[in-house]
């Protein structure tokens, strides 16, 4: 990297690549030092203006791990900007299209049915091989008529389906 670049542009890097690991999700040095194949003294070297120059192959790994694109820790140095990468949105999960209060909701309602129907008809328990006490039988009552949980595009599907 930047031999010619001034400790103040060092330092300026190093807060700009802490506050991108961090924004990333990389909360701490060894999480990214980790993706790297890198030590957390290599982490903290580059983050607090240490130890420069860098050997490119490991900058231009970091810089695709923070998400910019090739050369931003040079442009850095230069005094302009990283230019960040977009970042693709997560997969949403058939479960998080519910809302998660309402999932909670439905797990602690379901939960509560259960541990009542135990507490009314207990299971015949017997001690296992391994000493620890297995559920011998489980009364049907306890589950016939609390329905599994439905995906909300288990709908979907049948009709596609046909």
């Amino acid at each position: 990297m930047r031999g010619m670049a001034s400790d103040k542009d060092w330092i300026r890097a190093g807060e700009a690549i802490q506050a991108r690991r961090e924004e990333v999700g990389y909360r701490t040095q060894e999480s990214l030092a980790a993706a790297l194949g890198s030590t957390v003294k290599w982490v903290n070297n580059i983050e607090n203006a240490r130890h420069a120059p860098y050997r490119k192959t490991y900058v231009h790994q970091l810089e695709r791990l923070l998400k910019w694109d090739r050369g931003s820790v040079d442009r850095i140095l230069d005094g302009g900007e990283p230019v960040e990468l977009p970042v693709p949105a997560p997969k949403e999960s058939p479960l998080t299209r519910k809302g998660s209060a309402q999932l909670v909701a439905e797990i602690t309602e379901r939960l509560t049915v259960l541990v009542s129907r135990i507490h009314d008809d207990p299971p015949i328990l017997i001690a296992g091989r391994d000493g620890v006490p297995h559920i011998h039988e489980m009364p049907d009552m306890w589950t016939a008529d609390i329905p599994p949980f439905r995906r909300e595009d288990d709908g979907d599907q049948r009709k596609a389906g046909g």
